[in-house]
């Protein structure tokens, strides 16, 4: 059960025993690629946040034979880049965590006035919705990279230092992880759920957050 989960993990928080110090790697598979700086840009940033938190990201394009041949466990992102007006309105993009797989960004919501504040946006939201499926729950912070809904400051802070992981968040990465690795979660999957990195009031429109 999750709340038998959740109080696992808080007494382990209490113990001090989040650990970072060996990385653990994670395949991820994202789809087509139109701008080169914005999404390596947003790709370097992304695992050097996940760095931090004891993962290491190993970045593939979709199109390769990897892709759809490795019998390892995989983050697939997909990008949308025409998102109907109706589809999760007010969202920049929605995970899978009880799935653990799928991702799908709707690449023309991010926010930016040009291309690095785009790149930093991008980096925290492919951040957030990783971190949903790595976790395999569907939860938010307080505060930091895996807060619900992201405001001016966030943006504002986010173009100059990337937002943080609470320990909490690293705690449940770390857990979440071990099944995730092993294929143990995917035995069980349940039902689906989906998650969503909602924008600040007026910000989608006006791009005034970053």
């Amino acid at each position: 059960m999750l709340v038998y989960s959740l109080l696992g993990c808080m007494s382990f928080l209490n113990a001090g025993s989040v650990r970072k110090d060996t990385p653990v790697a994670i395949p991820v598979c994202a789809g087509e690629n139109i701008n080169p700086y914005i999404f390596g840009h947003a790709q370097m940033e992304a695992s050097q946040m996940f760095r931090r938190a004891g993962v290491l990201l190993e970045w593939r394009e979709e199109k390769l034979n990897w892709c759809r041949k490795s019998d390892r466990p995989t983050i697939h992102i997909a990008y949308s880049f025409q998102t109907a007006a109706d589809l999760e309105p007010g969202s920049l993009a929605y995970a899978m965590p009880y799935e653990g797989v799928h991702i799908n960004v709707f690449y023309d919501r991010i926010p930016g006035s040009d291309n690095n504040s785009r790149a930093k946006a991008l980096a925290h939201v492919l951040v957030h919705e990783i971190t949903h499926i790595l976790q395999g729950v569907s939860r938010h912070s307080d505060s930091g990279i895996m807060k619900a809904r992201w405001d001016k400051a966030d943006y504002t802070r986010m173009r100059w230092v990337p937002l943080a992981f609470t320990d909490f968040d690293v705690l449940l990465i770390q857990q979440g992880i071990q099944s995730w690795v092993t294929g143990e979660r995917f035995q069980n999957m349940g039902a689906r759920s989906l998650t969503i990195v909602p924008l600040a009031t007026g910000v989608i429109s006006s791009n005034k957050g970053l």
